[in-house]
């Protein structure tokens, strides 16, 4: 009796080991199936992309997108030269790209990985940007930077930017300027006539002088915050991208998106992939993904920036087309000019200036 009832005991005992076993091993299995769902790491600006597109490309490709927002590509570089975070897809204009290509801090792309590219983007963009076969960067959003205007408070509407020059009593501190050194000295020396990648001492003094003036006259530098004040009526102008000026005036009509007369910044946003990326395969579905016409024309909806995809215009409803600035005429188009890499001694020279007027009374 003794040994029958031990050997029952023990069979007892071994089955419930076994029970909790194979429960424990099923726990270890479930969490391992979440921690081994893939993540991509992108690094792009705030309000840049439709996130129904993003879950599409999460739904498709069993996977998580985590976004970080910048405000600045002086910012996103600084952040990325630390190589404290790896991300596996960022949006930076083309200059910074230039300079994360020479760092090497970008790699090269492979064609064959994305064939959406290839066939719907536009060559002759990705030409001027100065990556004609999509060797390092694919071209994603062109929009030109200018004046964010409330109609109601602004009769006749500001065309030039003079308008922070002060004459008008009624703008005194009413006004905003990009927190963007390449963006603001720039509006200055194409509004005194002058290329907006010079590096002459003269021109740049100049410059400097005019946006020291400015600031006299207006409320702050920002970004997102010149946004919400004139959103909310405590600017009545900003110096912003067109396509964040875009999407508050399709929510409000008395936003408008005004190119001042002489002329006007275009910026070109690419895809890169970082060299220290983790995931560089998802990186590579995600760009073609973006690069499908039917997806990329979404995100063209959402920002109101143009995407120089074929066929993503056709996405495009006729609501969104008829916003102000959004059509941009070939003659004004035509005065627009890219920011390019400046070399070391270029950029000692901006920063320099810019430092001085962040620091003029």
């Amino acid at each position: 009796m003794k040994t029958s009832s031990f050997a029952s005991s023990t069979a007892r005992t071994l089955t419930v080991f076994l029970a909790f076993f194979a429960f424990g091993l099923m726990l270890t299995l479930t969490s391992g199936c979440g921690q081994s769902k893939p993540v991509l790491y992108f690094y792009t600006w705030e309000d840049y992309i439709d996130p129904l597109v993003v879950e599409d490309f999460e739904k498709q490709f069993n996977c998580t997108v985590h976004l970080d927002t910048f405000e600045s590509n002086e910012d996103m570089l600084a952040k990325i030269r630390t190589g404290s975070v790896p991300y596996d897809v960022i949006l930076p204009t083309t200059y910074t790209v230039e300079i994360m290509r020479d760092e090497q801090l970008i790699q090269k792309l492979d064609p064959a990985q994305l064939p959406n590219v290839h066939q719907y983007a536009d060559k002759v963009l990705a030409e001027k940007n100065g990556d004609a076969n999509f060797e390092y960067c694919v071209p994603y959003y062109d929009g030109i930077t200018g004046l964010g205007v409330l109609v109601d408070e602004c009769d006749p509407l500001p065309d030039s930017w003079t308008v922070y020059g002060g004459e008008n009593e009624k703008y005194q501190k009413r006004i905003a300027l990009l927190d963007d050194m390449r963006e603001t000295i720039g509006a200055a020396l194409i509004t005194l006539g002058y290329d907006i990648n010079t590096t002459d001492d003269a021109q740049l003094e100049e410059a400097k002088n005019l946006v020291i003036k400015w600031r006299e006259n207006i409320a702050k530098f920002g970004v997102d915050d010149i946004k919400q004040d004139l959103n909310s009526g405590a600017n009545y102008i900003i110096h912003g991208y067109g396509g964040d000026i875009m999407q508050m005036s399709a929510e409000d009509p008395n936003i408008r998106f005004v190119i001042p007369k002489e002329g006007a910044i275009v910026n070109i946003d690419n895809f890169v992939i970082p060299t220290n990326a983790k995931n560089p395969q998802l990186a590579y579905q995600f760009i073609n993904f973006m690069c499908d016409p039917k997806n990329a024309g979404r995100n063209m909806e959402y920002t109101k920036f143009e995407v120089p995809i074929a066929g993503a215009a056709d996405a495009v409803s006729e609501e969104t087309r008829a916003i102000p600035g959004f059509i941009v005429p070939a003659e004004v188009r035509a005065k627009v000019q890219v920011i390019k890499n400046l070399d070391e001694e270029g950029v000692k020279k901006f920063t320099k200036i810019w430092d001085e007027i962040k620091a003029a009374d």
